[in-house]
């Protein structure tokens, strides 16, 4: 309970700059708390291999910015935030440029990691509609004095697992072809992220059986954090003894964490009677697809 009350009051303080700020600003006699500076963001390659959960930010993707003045009256402009988008260069262009009075100031970073928006609505720090299917990832530095252009480096984390699923059959089963891949998600309804410490509780329990998309013999999907048992069912077809065509639904149960940051590469073997697991995998969920990967974030 106090750690969450800390959230909701740390969150509370959130409160929107204007163009009225810099209007209160006199020429003469300035406080260092009435000095605006403006904050750039640029997107800067990072060393691979150092950071586990590290994800890749390239252009066009969109990610949302959040600033919390710690002395409770400053953030970012626009109604609870601002959006960035990446350019070519790695640099993040807010919809709008962002000023900010001298003082101590949290940020945060949360991305879909795609050029689409999170739809995340935080609520005293909290947001509860999260997606399966979605590469979350967020980031933060905190406590930092801002009294001119300033420097900051960002990195971003994966908050969801990556599965990987690849089938093969028997010899004896001729002409295979996985028509069907059901695997038991996460209930979205039950969890949520934390804005504070980019956190998704990992959801526990079986889940809801729910097809997913793809064809041949391979399946990749992303999930939110999840705990417990995991169901997965395959529907086959193929034919034995050379003519005999068979079509049979066969599913098998995962006892694994799936953890944020990581990928998990599970091997099913289809048998006569049933699947058999051959090897599951993790292996911490870096680049995809290619190697221009952004680690940080630097705020100028």
């Amino acid at each position: 309970m106090e750690k969450r009350e800390r959230i909701i009051q740390t969150i509370a303080h959130l409160t929107m700059l204007t163009g009225a700020l810099c209007a209160s600003c006199s020429s003469n006699g300035m406080h260092d708390e009435d000095k605006i500076n403006n904050i750039t963001l640029k997107a800067v390659n990072g060393k691979t291999g150092i950071y586990i959960t590290k994800a890749p930010f390239q252009s066009g993707n969109i990610c949302d910015i959040y600033i919390t003045g710690q002395n409770g009256t400053n953030s970012c402009p626009g109604n609870s935030f601002v959006t960035g988008c990446a350019d070519a260069s790695g640099n993040i262009i807010p919809e709008r440029q962002i000023q900010l009075p001298s003082g101590l100031y949290d940020f945060y970073l949360v991305s879909a990691n795609c050029p689409q928006p999170t739809g995340l609505m935080f609520r005293e720090g909290v947001a509860g509609n999260l997606l399966n299917g979605v590469d979350y990832i967020w980031g933060s530095v905190k406590s930092i004095f801002v009294d001119s252009d300033t420097t900051l480096a960002l990195i971003f984390n994966r908050l969801c697992s990556k599965l990987d699923i690849n089938i093969k059959s028997l010899s004896s089963i001729e002409d295979f072809s996985v028509k069907k891949v059901l695997l038991s998600l996460p209930d979205e309804s039950l969890q949520t992220i934390c804005l504070i410490n980019g956190v998704i509780e990992p959801y526990c329990g079986e889940g809801i059986l729910t097809e997913i998309e793809g064809t041949g013999a391979e399946r990749s999907f992303i999930i939110l954090p999840k705990e417990g048992r995991t169901k997965i069912v395959v529907e086959i077809e193929g034919k034995t003894d050379g003519n005999n065509v068979i079509s049979k639904e066969f599913n098998t149960i995962l006892e694994t964490r799936f953890k944020a940051g990581y990928s998990y590469n599970i091997n099913l073997e289809i048998v006569n009677n049933g699947i058999n697991l051959l090897s599951l995998i993790s292996t911490p969920w870096r680049i995809v697809e290619n190697h221009n990967v952004f680690n940080l974030i630097k705020i100028l």
